[in-house]
Parts: C-alpha cells; structure tokens; sequence
C-alpha cells in the first residue's frame, strides 16, 4: 500500500518496448537500478510500468540496445499538477488553507451538552460561558481539571460535571443534582394568615386547635406541631394540612379618563453585527437614531454537526412614543371591571369565591371601582417552633 502511495505521488508511466531482442533492455533496466514492474509480451514487444525518475534516465539506454521506447500512458499526482506549476496561487491556496484549517483547529468551534433534563443546553453553555470557555476558546487554554471545578463551585445545581476535548470539539457532560424532600423538617405550627370563620379543619399532621365556627384573627395558633401523648411524652412535628375559613376583603381598582401610554410606532432601524472569535464587527458603523424597544435575534451558523465560531446579531430598535388616551365614562367603568378579573384569576385553586359586590364611584378624574369579596380561602400558615437551647454549666 505504502509503495503503491508513493508510485502515484511521484507519478509513473506505461512504456512499450520493441525491437529485436526487447528483453536485452530487462537486463539493461537491471544492471542500472532501473525498476519496472508489470512487465508483460505482447506482440513481440513488452510492456511495463516505471517511475518519471527511471524514465528520464533511459534514453542513452534504449540507443546502446537499439530499441525502441514508446509512451503509452502518464499516472500520478506529478502528472496532474504540473500543468498549474507556473500559477502560484493554487499552491499558495492550498498552503492557505491547510494553514487556516490548522489555526481554527486551536479553538473551540462546537460544543455539545450531554446528561442534561431540568436545565436546557443554552443554560449549560452560558455557564461555561462564565468561567471563560466559549465557542472560539483557544483549545490549550482549557484545563479540564480546572473547568470542572469551577462549574460545581459556581452552580450548585449541578452535582457532577466533565470537559472532553476532540480537536475542536467540546463536550460537556453533567449530572444534575438532585432535590430530595427534606424527611426532617423543622418541627412548625399553623396560625392564621388572616381574620375569618372556620369553614374546614383538614390536617394530616399535628392536632387542630380550632374547630368549625371559631372566629380566628391575624397570627393565631389554629394548629399545633405539639403532640402530646397519653403517657406524659411531648413530640414535636411539622403541621401539615389545610384549614379554609370564611374571610372578607375588599380590591379597588382606578381607571382614569386621561392617560398616557408607550405605544410602539411602525419606524423601525436595523444594524447587523458579526461576532468572531468574541470580536464585535459592526456591519453597519451608524448610531441608532431612534430611541426605543431593541429586539436582538442571534444566528449561529453550523456547518454539519458542527457549529461556526460565528455569530451574526440583527438588532432591530423600534420608536417608542408616548400617546394620550382618553376614556369615556363607560370605558373608564369596564377597563376597571376587566380589572378586577384579572386580579381574580390570580386568586390560589383551592379558594372559592362565595359572593362580591361592587361599589362605584366616579369624580372628575376618573372611576373607582371597589369589590368586596367574601371568599373561602386556606388561611394556614406556617411558623417554625423555637426550641430553646439548653446551655451547659
């Protein structure tokens, strides 16, 4: 194979020799160091294969055995090339590009996320990212050792992490860590989060210490993280459960007649810039002349499965103005309705609206809208049990 690499390289040729006697140039060819190979007779002549370099040394050879030498065929690379030897720059491109291939191979150009699920790739790159290794990150320049340590330090989501270079390739591997429910919470009661009447006494863990009916206000003790038990022994443990109580509360919401508000106008600019290697070019050197929301869309180019160390930013500024609004009287009145709808819909799942009435009321400046509500709501709250230290004499 080597020797079959090296024939095409240097190039050869096929050769027909004929004559009286043709097999007198074999033991010519010999006793010179002449190498043919493929030697085959056809039609009382011989044909065989030699090298170019064998092949400019046979001419007074074939003169002293009187024979005659025919070119047949030219193989190899040499034979391809030579046309072009007097244009420099194919050979100056090639040398260009091997030298280009070899400079980028010196950095990083793709890097790959692997053992990720709560945290996306862009999240695991951007940390990275922070510690100093991104697309265009010289190669030698990254201890893996190092990278990794830093990464774990610095992101405590992560449990377990590894850097593997590949030429240009980097691949990230993590472990995420995971979040166990925490058995031994701290023992803990529920008291009131709210003024209101006992509707429902649901807990599963610690005793009640309000039945239905009982009115409770801010801060009471409804339930106890405190169990004692029939032989004399106290045990502490965190409440669990729900305790819904019948509450009344009021929203008011004010929607004036004259305001102003930021629209978005249809004047628009665009700029583009070319990240490389984490060097900004500004496509277009002009300062943005109008003032208002940017919208930046990143492109990162790929090349196959791999990604360029090319990033190109459109950034698009569209004008802010502001604009006076005025509202009629029903307006103003159904804005502020529309309102409080929103506000209800924020209200947790288990609580229940049991009834609302609305109070309004307007001036020269607009319309006030109050809701009264009476809500059933879950009004259990946590606080943690100080357990006094015992010091030591």
């Amino acid at each position: 194979m080597v020797v079959l690499l090296l024939r095409y390289l240097c190039g050869f040729v096929k050769i027909r020799i004929s004559g009286d006697y043709p097999e007198r140039f074999l033991n010519i060819a010999a006793l010179n160091n002449i190498k043919l190979w493929g030697i085959k007779k056809l039609d009382g002549s011989i044909v065989a294969f030699m090298s170019v370099k064998d092949f400019k040394r046979i001419r007074p050879y074939k003169h002293k055995a009187a024979l005659s030498i025919k070119l047949l065929s030219k193989y190899g690379l040499w034979f391809i090339l030579r046309p072009y030897k007097r244009r420099f720059g194919i050979p100056v491109g090639i040398a260009a590009f091997f030298a280009v291939n070899f400079i980028l191979s010196q950095f990083v150009w793709n890097i790959t996320v692997t053992g990720n699920e709560a945290l996306s790739k862009s999240t695991i790159v951007s940390y990275c990212r922070d510690i100093g290794i991104a697309e265009g990150t010289p190669t030698d320049r990254i201890d893996t050792n190092s990278a990794r340590l830093k990464l774990l330090m610095k992101h405590g989501e992560l449990s377990w992490a590894s850097f593997i270079i590949e030429g240009s390739h980097l691949t990230v591997n993590v472990s995420e860590t995971v979040k166990e429910e925490d058995q031994d919470r701290q023992p803990a009661n529920f008291v009131a989060a709210k003024d209101g009447v006992i509707e429902k006494v649901t807990v599963s863990a610690g005793k009640a210490t309000v039945k239905v009916g009982d009115p409770v206000t801010t801060g009471d003790l409804i339930a106890t993280g405190a169990m004692e038990y029939t032989d004399g022994t106290t045990a502490l443990t965190h409440c669990r459960g729900k305790i819904f109580a019948k509450i009344i509360t009021q929203k008011t919401v004010f929607m004036p007649f004259r305001s102003t508000k930021t629209v978005l106008t249809e004047n628009k600019e665009s700029r583009k810039v070319l990240s490389f290697f984490n060097l900004k070019l500004p496509l277009d050197p002009r300062p943005f002349g109008l003032k208002g929301k940017a919208v930046i869309e990143k492109k990162h180019p790929q090349w196959g499965d791999a990604y360029l160390p090319i990033y190109e930013y459109n950034i698009t500024v569209t004008e802010r103005r502001r604009k006076a609004i005025v509202k009629s009287q029903e307006l103003a009145k159904s804005d502020a309705l529309k309102a409080l709808s929103r506000y209800e819909r924020q209200f947790p799942d288990d609580t229940k609206i049991l009834s609302k009435m609305d109070k309004i009321e307007t001036d020269s400046t607009g319309v006030f809208v109050t809701r009264e509500y009476v809500l059933r709501e879950n009004i259990a709250r946590l606080k943690k049990i100080k357990i006094p230290t015992v010091q030591k004499d």
